[in-house]
């Protein structure tokens, strides 16, 4: 598919290719990808004030959140609205967004309520509905990764949480919610971030 997804303009389109890949050579591009966007948000933020997690509940639409999806004014569990993310097929769908850690702490707890709508698992255990935390340092380097959820099937609102001992070095984390090569729909809201 070839659009300008809710947007105006125009985009022209040349020699396209369609490239067979194995799935550790997309994890791979996915990788390396997210390296080079934390390396950006890095730079752009380290003569700035400290990026601090916002509209956990998406009443703000996909204010402060990267990704191409859209929210939920009709199925929400607090406020007025959620997170939709829905995928027909087997592909990664998802959004993710990054904040710095405060000075001085040593844990962190995530929590959220997700409800699904016929999420079938892909290929691997981990390939579903996903709620997850990355940590990294001053640069780059992954410091750790975290699982909060995962999610397959018909649920209903359910609320997870999850508390994490910070691993040596972190100075910045991403939370991550996607269908991980899943199909199906999951729904978030209420995404909640404390520090100690």
């Amino acid at each position: 598919m070839l659009a300008l997804g809710q947007t105006n303009g125009t985009i022209f389109f040349d020699d396209i290719k369609a490239i067979a890949i194995t799935l550790e050579q997309l994890n791979k591009i996915h990788e390396e990808e997210n390296a080079k966007t934390t390396a950006a948000l890095i730079s752009a933020n380290s003569d700035s004030k400290p990026t601090v997690f916002s509209n956990g509940g998406f009443e703000n639409g996909m204010n402060s959140w990267r990704g191409n999806v859209t929210t939920s004014t009709s199925i929400f569990k607090e406020g007025k609205a959620a997170l939709i993310l829905k995928s027909p097929t087997m592909d990664w769908t998802g959004i993710d967004q990054i904040a710095d850690v405060p000075e001085n702490v040593s844990s962190i707890t995530l929590s959220a309520w997700l409800k699904s709508d016929a999420i079938k698992q892909g290929k691997d255990v981990w390939n579903n509905g996903l709620f997850n935390v990355e940590f990294t340092g001053n640069t780059q380097q992954k410091t750790g990764e975290q699982n909060i959820a995962f999610i397959t099937g018909t649920t209903d609102w359910t609320y997870f949480t999850k508390t994490f001992q910070l691993p040596a070095g972190t100075k910045k984390y991403r939370i991550m919610l996607a269908l991980g090569f899943a199909s199906g729909t999951l729904y978030a809201d209420d995404i909640s971030v404390i520090f100690k």
